[in-house]
């Protein structure tokens, strides 16, 4: 679920018209829960040591079952 936190509520950083810099919390809600959901899995981490890509071999696991209802707009 930490994942789909950071996908649904996130800080945007951006300067004002009056030059300000400032912070926005932004939320997105869902109005139902999509009938597929996919998960891009990005499993490659730069090594500036190598000047490559290398592959990270952990193994993520998902339970069977994802509740969606606490991102419900309905659910606020």
């Amino acid at each position: 679920y930490d994942a789909i936190e950071k996908a649904l509520h996130y800080d945007c950083e951006y300067t004002t018209q009056k030059n300000f810099k400032t912070t926005a919390k932004t939320t997105l809600w869902m109005k139902e829960a999509p009938p597929v959901l996919f998960f891009h899995l990005n499993k490659t981490q730069y090594d500036k040591s190598t000047n490559q890509y290398i592959k990270l071999r952990t193994v993520l696991e998902f339970d069977k079952e994802i509740y969606l209802d606490r991102y419900f707009e309905e659910n606020k």
